[in-house]
């Protein structure tokens, strides 16, 4: 069982992920169902892939030599997810801010889960669960309920049976590249071209809904955690 204290802090840094939309009933043409009023934590799922630990603390050095020409622009407004280590009394490993490091959300399935947890994110698999609307990447937000969106319920039988993942992940931005449009193109080739090292699809300021971030390096990802939770209507 999850420490009361943990679960405590975990269901406030999901709460004030999402006060805003849930009040409004934000939701985007994914949604199956109605909005939750709340995603209520029960369970959380601490991650230590030793792999996937040390390929993103090499992508953080490569990103760091390759952007050292100048100051990276931070992200405006900066993703809004709130978490500390030193919370979860863990030591304190400070989010490089001059490289845009954050923490945001991805909603995904129990059965993806796993893959995670043992291998990371694998390009091959991006979109098997959601679709790829800008382009094929690893997609994540910084409010839990446009993560919802993905999820699934763990059936029965199940460790975690009758509730949904929601990863809180590390994600180095790097350069970002900003767009409200649907069609993403030209910003995910200045991607691959390594002119820029992440997109933000800006839905919010186009239509109101969800800021999306988008990588298309899967070593720009650490997964630190799975919240395993339920929706309350």
């Amino acid at each position: 069982e999850t420490d009361p204290n943990l679960l405590q802090y975990f269901r406030s840094v999901v709460d004030r992920s999402s006060w805003g939309s849930a009040s409004k009933k934000v939701s985007t043409k994914d949604r199956r169902g109605k909005v939750p009023a709340k995603l209520m934590v029960d369970r959380v799922q601490r991650i230590e892939n030793v792999s996937d630990v040390c390929e993103y603390l090499q992508r953080k050095q490569q990103l760091r030599l390759e952007r050292a020409d100048g100051l990276l622009a931070k992200v405006d407004p900066p993703p809004s997810v709130k978490f500390s280590y030193s919370a979860v009394a863990e030591s304190e490993a400070a989010l490089e801010e001059d490289l845009n490091e954050a923490f945001l959300f991805h909603g995904t399935t129990p059965n993806a889960v796993e893959g995670i947890v043992r291998d990371g994110f694998l390009l091959a698999f991006s979109g098997s669960n959601a679709g790829t609307a800008f382009g094929k990447g690893v997609y994540f937000a910084e409010d839990c309920l446009k993560c919802d969106e993905y999820t699934k319920e763990a059936p029965f039988g199940h460790p975690f049976a009758g509730l949904r993942p929601l990863l809180l992940s590390r994600v180095l931005l790097g350069k970002v590249v900003v767009s409200e449009e649907r069609d993403v193109s030209s910003e995910i080739r200045s991607i691959m071209h390594r002119k820029c090292d992440s997109l933000i699809a800006d839905r919010k300021a186009a239509v109101g809904t969800f800021r999306e971030f988008v990588v298309f390096d899967a070593d720009q990802v650490c997964t630190d955690y799975v919240l395993w939770y339920r929706r309350s209507f």
